[in-house]
């Protein structure tokens, strides 16, 4: 009948062979132990250290981000195409003509390496960086509160 090592059989004089087998897998885990708090003790000081970044530094600015609401001069667009009798054909080519006049005053910002986020996709940004107001009068369009 084999005998398990237990601490109680341990006190009683167990077997010296099972003794020396349990110490050695005892250090394992110590060594295991203190290789995980080293790590823990590691991670919240590479996390607390303030204000450091350690993204590869570059000499590039980060681009300037504006926001529309692009939902807001589509729907003024719509309001003036609605007060027209137009037919199916010239609401297409008002649809077409928004589309192309609103990519052109994008790809200026864009060829000055400012980006433009569509207003209704981002989560918060101060009023000093909505450029709707400046492209509806570019438009022709009243600027007006956004509909989101």
């Amino acid at each position: 009948m084999a005998e398990d090592f237990t601490p109680d059989n341990a006190d009683a004089g167990g077997s010296p062979g099972k003794q020396a087998s349990s110490n050695r897998r005892v250090k394992p885990l110590i060594w295991v132990a203190a290789i995980a708090l080293a790590g823990v003790v590691g991670a919240s000081w590479y996390q607390s250290r303030p204000g450091e970044v350690d993204a590869p530094q570059s000499n590039v600015a980060p681009p300037m981000v504006v926001v529309l609401d692009s939902a807001m001069l589509a729907m003024q667009r719509l309001d003036r195409v609605r007060e027209q009798e137009l037919d199916k054909e010239q609401i297409q080519a008002a649809a077409q003509s928004f589309a192309n006049e609103l990519g052109a005053i994008l790809a200026e910002y864009e060829e000055e390496g400012i980006v433009v986020l569509n207003k209704s996709v981002v989560l918060s940004a101060p009023t000093q960086f909505d450029i709707t107001p400046l492209v509806a009068d570019r438009m022709g369009l009243e600027p007006r509160p956004s509909v989101d």
